[in-house]
């Protein structure tokens, strides 16, 4: 591994929240027991179930697995239409706001830089839906080299208007979409808005858990990206691991995630094994060029079958796989 001096000054020691989407078996006793329960959650053997709360990150390795093995003993059903979300965020109160701008466009930078990256590490069809775009390819970024869009994010000069160059609403209004990969629309300040909200960092890309440790990688993941982007987010030339004349490696993604998480103290060896075999089988993708057919209502019968997902509308499907990637197995 080379050695990198961090362009930031000191971790951002962050807090994490969870959306788990699962779908889940329940006994038979306890559907029993509710009343009208087909016609409140479906066809009465499927449920979804999320958590969503702010932790201290150096809480993350007691709290999450806990959690997803209770979900385990109800019995998960594998499904590709359930992901997990991460939210990050440097104060469970307000989160990043204008006084985190370097620390923000570092991070963009950084996210769009691996985005292929990214998308070797998750199933194929986490790689594009309508619920998680892709930022490289948005209107904004669209046919642009890699260093001009670095230039973008760092002539912005507010939270919200980086918000808005990194997730713009697809209708073309100045405004945001939560549906990217990496979600910024809760930095958005909207005319008339008064309550200030907390403002965290989505992670929408991963898929939904199937074993109990599925959950943990990905907050791990998230966090040490941050911290990793924060820390290393710049070019080459000064200090960071970005290279705009070049495409972004797995190699140097995994390099970014172990530097970011060695700085919050919490990088043992068993971690850092955990990502290394992690990245060990994924193969670099070729560059996406946003070129896919779209699916056709046979192609939405024919996948819903494969997948079991039979119980999910068209419409819904639809929505969660939009085209036919030449990434899908």
């Amino acid at each position: 591994m080379e050695s990198h001096q961090p362009t930031g000054r000191h971790p951002l020691w962050l807090f994490f929240g969870v959306e788990l989407e699962v779908i889940i078996v329940l006994p038979e006793e306890i559907r029993d027991q509710i009343e009208n329960y087909q016609t409140k959650i479906g066809d009465g053997t499927r449920s979804p179930a999320m958590l969503w709360t702010a932790w201290r990150a150096t809480r993350i390795g007691g709290r999450v697995p806990r959690i997803c093995s209770v979900l385990s003993h109800l019995g998960l059903v594998k499904s590709e239409s359930c992901g997990t979300h991460v939210h990050v965020s440097p104060s469970p109160k307000y989160g990043w706001d204008d006084s985190y701008l370097v620390e923000l466009q570092r991070i963009c930078r950084t996210a769009v830089y691996f985005e292929r990256c990214i998308d070797a590490l998750v199933p194929p069809r986490r790689r594009r839906s309508h619920w998680c775009k892709s930022h490289r390819h948005n209107l904004h970024f669209r046919g642009h080299s890699m260093q001009e869009i670095f230039d973008k994010i760092d002539q912005v000069e507010t939270s919200s208007d980086l918000a808005k160059l990194m997730c713009p609403s697809p209708d073309g209004h100045d405004s945001t979409s939560r549906d990217y990969k990496w979600n910024f629309s809760s930095m958005e300040r909207k005319e008339g808005q008064t309550k200030r909200r907390a403002h965290t960092i989505e992670f929408r890309q991963p898929p939904g858990i199937e074993e109990e440790n599925d959950a943990l990688f990905w907050t791990c993941f998230k966090i040490a990206f941050i911290e990793g982007a924060h820390l290393y987010g710049r070019s080459k030339s000064e200090g960071g691991l970005l290279d705009a004349n070049k495409t972004g490696q797995l190699e140097d993604l995994l390099q970014l995630v172990l530097l970011g998480y060695k700085c919050t103290d919490q990088l043992s060896e068993d971690i850092k094994l955990v990502f290394q075999n992690f990245f060990r089988d994924k193969e670099h993708l070729p560059e996406d060029q946003e070129d896919e057919e779209e699916l056709t209502p046979t192609n939405v019968r024919e996948i819903q079958d494969a997948d079991g997902n039979t119980h999910m509308t068209d419409d819904k499907f639809l929505a969660l796989f939009s085209s036919k990637s030449k990434d899908r197995a």
